[in-house]
């Protein structure tokens, strides 16, 4: 009884040996292989935005251990690299060398974008990636591709440089075991440019503000290509005021001059584009001077000229060149423009049965100010101070036309009569309005408003309105006066 009872003692000690055994033994990891998957993480990205990833690189694996050469490039890519990239690949193996997975940020930029530009036909169809997901409200996204190298491109939202991820074998604890990466995802530099005026409404003389401001392009650290220039072209009616350009840059609303950049104004130029009409330009050689700047804003005022004239729009255009892609010398550009307009009148005055009225004179003003004009060619236009002022006189056709009018309300007053008519006073009150700010007066279809006035002749009083009627009727009394004389005599 004793020895069976040592026996089974033994047993259980044996039993819990073997159990405490396989509890400590090393759980070892399934062997990876081509097609392990591993997690690249993509962060920086606009929630909603989506992570497409296509291989690149292919990883070689041969019963859970890498075999050499280890990386080559994958099908798709393999020709166009070593047609146009031989340093980064190996003749008859197609091996990608240690020192592609090295190359700088303005290196790699350059490669990916050729690579993607150039090159989608490689991706059979660029909208099928291989891996894909979408970013989440903290603005990351995961896809676990199998194991390679990868090319990686964001849709939606933003736009954003072209990125690479990996999942790669990696040696660990004694085995091979799959490891993946992660991406900081960076913006291309873009830029929302707006130019606004508060002269939308101008005439002669003005003096016109313009306020142009701009989201200011952000780089990675790294970017090489930083540089920019704001111009902007002047309607050729607008003279640009000297010294009136100024630049500042804001931070959350807080503005600050901005350094690092010329003002030109003499002989203005844009790196790419055209420099004709250009009135001047701001350049930065690189982003020192704006970085840590949310905003960039330009100010500056023009005159507008007198040869402005209704009908005719006034557009001034401003553009912007930068670096999208901050490792790259290439040009993006980005324009705005605003629009200023002037109004008119067209005063006709003729009798009450419409036969024009020439001679007849009056004055424009504006609440108890009388306005100057003088004669430019067949309009009447303001008048610039030492300007000697015209009087409103109605031509042959009875009409005054005045050009380089503003928006606003306007008393028209005659002041004179033409010869032969009595004495009297036409007025009016005008207001001219474009609620469309589109340089069409609200109410009509022209840039001007016409206005009709009537001179009405004394009664009884015979219009001198010019031709031969006044000359036969005086001729015809006179005879008849002589002819009423000698009948009068040979009847005494």
């Amino acid at each position: 009884m004793r020895k069976t009872n040592v026996t089974r003692w033994c047993a259980m000690m044996i039993a819990l040996l073997l159990i405490l055994g396989s509890l400590a033994a090393p759980v070892r990891a399934a062997a990876i292989n081509e097609r392990t998957r591993a997690p690249i993480v993509v962060t920086g990205l606009e929630p909603g935005s989506t992570v497409k990833v296509y291989k690149i690189v292919d990883v070689h694996i041969n019963a859970g251990v890498p075999v050499d050469p280890m990386y080559t490039w994958n099908s798709k890519v393999a020709d166009y690299i070593a047609a146009n990239y031989g340093q980064y690949t190996t003749p008859g193996t197609n091996a990608v060398p240690e020192a592609f997975f090295h190359l700088n940020g303005g290196e790699r930029a350059a490669f990916l974008n050729n690579l993607w530009n150039e090159n989608q036909t490689l991706f059979v169809d660029p909208n099928k990636p291989d891996e894909e997901a979408t970013a989440d409200d903290n603005g990351t996204a995961t896809v676990r591709p199998s194991m390679g190298y990868y090319l990686i491109r964001v849709e939606g939202g933003s736009d954003y440089l072209l990125m690479t991820g990996s999942a790669f074998p990696k040696y660990e604890n004694g085995t091979w075991v799959a490891v993946g990466s992660t991406a900081s995802a960076k913006q291309e530099a873009s830029s929302d440019l707006t130019l606004t005026t508060d002269g939308t409404s101008v005439t002669v003389g003005e003096l016109v503000n313009y306020t142009l401001t701009l989201k200011a392009p952000r780089y990675p650290d790294d970017a090489t290509q930083t540089g920019l220039c704001i111009s902007v072209k002047l309607p050729e009616q607008m003279a640009l005021n000297a010294g009136s350009v100024q630049v500042t840059g804001l931070l959350q609303g807080t503005e600050s001059a901005l350094s690092g950049h010329t003002v030109e104004t003499y002989t203005p130029t844009r790196p790419v584009g055209s420099n004709q009409g250009l009135s001047f330009a701001v350049t930065c050689s690189d982003h020192t001077g704006y970085l840590g700047k949310d905003t960039i804003q330009v100010t500056f005022s023009a005159t507008a000229g007198t040869t402005i004239r209704d009908g005719a729009a006034m557009t001034a255009t401003a553009y912007l060149d930068y670096h999208a892609n901050g490792y790259e010398n290439t040009w993006s550009e980005t324009t705005a423009s605003v629009t200023s307009h002037t109004y008119g009148m067209e005063l006709s005055l003729t009798d009450p049965s419409g036969t024009a009225l020439s001679d007849g004179t009056f004055k424009l003003s504006r609440g108890t100010a009388d306005l100057p004009f003088v004669k430019d060619g067949n309009v009447y236009r303001p008048a610039l101070s030492g300007e000697t002022a015209a009087v409103l006189t109605t031509d042959v056709n009875g009409k005054i036309r005045l050009t380089g009018l503003d928006l606003g309300a306007y008393g028209v007053t005659q002041t004179n009569v033409p010869a032969g008519y009595p004495q009297q006073t036409a007025t009016a009150e005008v207001t001219l309005t474009d609620r469309n700010a589109d340089g069409v007066l609200d109410g009509g279809n022209a840039s001007y408003y016409a206005l009709h006035l009537t001179n009405k002749p004394s009664s009884g009083m015979l219009p001198a309105t010019g031709g031969m009627g006044v000359a036969l009727f005086a001729a015809a009394g006179v005879v008849l006066t002589g002819t009423g004389l000698r009948l009068l005599r040979k009847k005494k």
